[in-house]
Parts: C-alpha cells; sequence; structure tokens
C-alpha cells in the first residue's frame, strides 16, 4: 500500500512538471520566428501572353496579397505586400467593403499574432477611392489622406510548419470575398487553401465603373444575372503556392514565389467581305462581345467554374493580309478582323443553333457616313475546334488545355453599306446574321 501511494504522488509530480513545461514553453516564452517575401517573375516573363499586357508585374506598384497557414495549431497570417516598396501589412479578414488592416509595425501585437484591441478603434475605418480598401488603424499609426501604408519588412508569426499562398491584390478587378472570410472563419470552419476561389468582378452595363463604354451599343443576348459585364481589359490573375516548409523559433526566414499566369489569352479572327460594286464605303470600326466567360477561379486547382458566365465587349483591329493594321479604305473588298481578349476560358452554346447564352459573338459595325449593322453568330464550331478547355466534375468545372487559343471563323461575313447579307457557309458552318429582327434588345 505505502509502494502505491509513492508510485502515485511520482505520477502526479510528473504530470504537473509536463503542464508547467507546456505553458512555459507557449505562453510565457513564445519565440516567434520572421518572415519575408521575394518574388522571381521569371516564368510571367517568358510566358508569350506578357505581351498582351504591357507592363510586368516587378515594372510597376504592384500589390500582392499572401496567406500564410500555420498546419498544425492552426494560426492564419494575411499579408498585404508591395513589390516596389519591398514592405507591407498585416491584413485581417473582413469582407471587402470593411475589412480591417493592421498597419505599422509589430509592436502592438499580441503574442498570438492578433490586433491589440486596446490599441485600435472600432470607428477608424478609413476609405481609398483608389481602390475600394478600407482600413482599420492602430489610434498611434493614423493613415493621413486615406493612403495605405506598407511599412512592415519582417512578419511575425509563430513558429511550425506551414502553407504559404499569394495572388495579385487588385480590388478594381476582383472579389476576394472568400479569402477575407477565411482569415477571419478558416480557423473554425475547417475551410482549406484548396478550396479558395477568387471572382472577377461582374457590372451592369452603364455602370460608371466599367471601362471603356461603347455608346450606342444594343444588346440582343440578355442571359444571366443584371450584373453580367466583365471588363473589356480584365487583369491577369498572378498566382503561386509554397509547398508546406518548417520556420524555426527565432529565425527570420525569406520565401520567394514564383507566380504564373492563370489566364488564358485568346485571338479572334474573322473575315469581312465587303460589296462595293454598287456603292463604295468604308468601315469606321469594329466593336465585338462575346458571352460564355468563366468568372470563378479556384486558386490551388487552376480549374473555373463553367456553370456561369458573364460578357466582355472589345474592339476589333483591321487586318491586312500580312497581319499588319490598317485603316479601311472605300474600295477594299476583304478585311481581317482580329481582337485579342485576356480570359478564364469560354465556355461554348449547348449547340450550333443558339441565338443566346454563352458562346454568342455580337458585332457592332459602324459604317462611315451610314448606318451602324448589327450582327451576331454562334461560335460552337470555333470553339470546338480551338479545343480550349476540358470538363471535369460533371460539368461543373473545367481546366484549360493550353495558355493560349485561337477562334476561327470559317464563315466571311457579307456586308455592304447598309446591311448583312447571306453568308457564304465555310466548312465550320457559322452563319452570321443580322441583329435586332425577332431578338430582345436592351439599349444601353
Amino acid at each position: 500500500m505505502k509502494y502505491s501511494t509513492y508510485i502515485v504522488i511520482a505520477l502526479l509530480a510528473l504530470l504537473t512538471a509536463c503542464t508547467k513545461a507546456e505553458l512555459c514553453d507557449e505562453a510565457e516564452h513564445p519565440h516567434r520566428a520572421g518572415v519575408r517575401f521575394d518574388y522571381d517573375w521569371s516564368l510571367v516573363n517568358s510566358d508569350s501572353r506578357v505581351n498582351f499586357h504591357g507592363a510586368m508585374p516587378n515594372e510597376r506598384d504592384t500589390v500582392m496579397l499572401t496567406i500564410v497557414k500555420r498546419i498544425i495549431g492552426t494560426e492564419i497570417t494575411g499579408c498585404c505586400y508591395n513589390l516596389t516598396k519591398n514592405k507591407g501589412y498585416y491584413l485581417n479578414g473582413k469582407h471587402e467593403s470593411n475589412f480591417s488592416v493592421t498597419v505599422g509595425s509589430t509592436d502592438w501585437l499580441d503574442d498570438d499574432g492578433t490586433t491589440d484591441a486596446a490599441a485600435t478603434t472600432d470607428e477608424a475605418a478609413t476609405t481609398d477611392e483608389a481602390t475600394g480598401n478600407s482600413a482599420n488603424t492602430p489610434a498611434s499609426a493614423s493613415v493621413p489622406d486615406n493612403k495605405e501604408h506598407f511599412d512592415v519588412d519582417l512578419f511575425k508569426i509563430r513558429p511550425g510548419t506551414f502553407k504559404m499562398v499569394t495572388i495579385n491584390r487588385d480590388t478594381t478587378e476582383f472579389d476576394y470575398t472568400e479569402l477575407y472570410d477565411y482569415l477571419e472563419h478558416g480557423q473554425e470552419d475547417g475551410t482549406t487553401l484548396h478550396e479558395l476561389c477568387v471572382e472577377y468582378k461582374r457590372y451592369k452595363y452603364g455602370s460608371d465603373k466599367l471601362r471603356n463604354q461603347v455608346p450606342g451599343w444594343q444588346d440582343y443576348n440578355i442571359y444571366g444575372d443584371a450584373d453580367n459585364f466583365l471588363q473589356p481589359d480584365m487583369a491577369p490573375i498572378y498566382y503561386d503556392s509554397i509547398a508546406p516548409c518548417d520556420i524555426a523559433r527565432n529565425s527570420e526566414q525569406t520565401f520567394t514565389f514564383h507566380p504564373v499566369l492563370l489566364t488564358q489569352n485568346i485571338d479572334i479572327r474573322f473575315h469581312v467581305r465587303k460589296k462595293v460594286d454598287v456603292e463604295p464605303f468604308l468601315i469606321d470600326s469594329i466593336c465585338a462581345e462575346i458571352s460564355g466567360i468563366p468568372y470563378r477561379l479556384n486558386l490551388a486547382r487552376d480549374i473555373f467554374d463553367i456553370r456561369n458566365t458573364a460578357k466582355m465587349r472589345f474592339m476589333c483591329k483591321l487586318e491586312d493580309g500580312n497581319g499588319n493594321v490598317i485603316d479601311d479604305t472605300p474600295t477594299n473588298e476583304y478585311l481581317l478582323c482580329h481582337g485579342n481578349i485576356d480570359v478564364l476560358s469560354l465556355v461554348n452554346a449547348p449547340n450550333p443553333k443558339a441565338i443566346r447564352g454563352p458562346g454568342i459573338m455580337q458585332l457592332m459595325v459602324k459604317i462611315k457616313d451610314h448606318k451602324t449593322i448589327r450582327v451576331k453568330v454562334n461560335l460552337f464550331n470555333a470553339i470546338e475546334r480551338a479545343n480550349l478547355y476540358r470538363s471535369i466534375e460533371e460539368g461543373e468545372w473545367a481546366v484549360r488545355r493550353k495558355s493560349h487559343g485561337v477562334l476561327e471563323i470559317d464563315t466571311n461575313l457579307i456586308i455592304d453599306e447598309k446591311a448583312v447579307l447571306p453568308s457564304d457557309q465555310g466548312n465550320g458552318m457559322e452563319e452570321w446574321i443580322q441583329a435586332g429582327e425577332d431578338d430582345i434588345v436592351v439599349d444601353t
């Protein structure tokens, strides 16, 4: 009996010692680590599609949104990082319209990496009209003139094993709601990084936020939601992830991302045949609208939702047989029209006879000193030939087959100075039809 008592006392002593060691280890001396971010853009620079984007990310004031997730003992840290300044700020999860940023040094962070409530105010939100961002800032680090302050060059986190992802942050182009929700609730709701999606913002046509308005446009392809128009020059998506890595206590480590483009560049080409034998005329401009553009992308898996799509308008260039941009002349009989867009991909029409929905292209052909000709075509066969994507998961999602695709419309668009003439259909059997006679139209 005496020996049993000794054993029990010894076990209790051991348990007490273990508990004290853990508390000392985590609560009293957390020994935080520091991380920095670097970006290698060589994969983007070597991508032929960048010719359509102009300046590369490392040549402009680009901000990246980065999520650092501690795998065991889950902790999620959000950061906004300015590539030009090589500094950033902590980001807490809130919806885009009012998400909070913690700006400045890490001195006012608690040991668990959260904001010290005494150092912030609920009413300190400021809004940057240029970016759409709001900021709840520490009272000691107010943000003058509604500008973002990028002044953290070493992000402090608890040591452990981490997974990291990054995406370009442009709140005028993208809806980051799911990423902000993940920062705010990811520890409790069990969401994984592999589930996170980003969406392109959609607008009503005529919205003052929609760039490059087209005066006189009439929409003969009404489908989907009212907010169903994408910007005419959609921004590319740059993304990368870093596999699980260990970050030691009291260390300072730099992690390098190698972003890649997750958009698909598509050339759209068709020929216009002008009947000028009766009365010569001149094409002033051709504006196109294409439907069936996915706007929701799963980042980690690089797959896009094809159940819901939107539309985009763009201007076509007039070219000669050698691909040189030209101005039309009254006696020209043949012109090559060329459009180029960066999108997630193009979803096809349900069949080659559909006149409304995805996979339809509308044109507004402006004839100098004459009327405007409105025409549309079903792109079913052209999209099939282009072989742009492969559907997965019972046709709900899809994956790109290529980074660059070409839509060649085989059938010439034949017009005179007033109307569309019967097509000389090619092998693809696309048929150009005059729009407006029996179609629903929305004047914008």
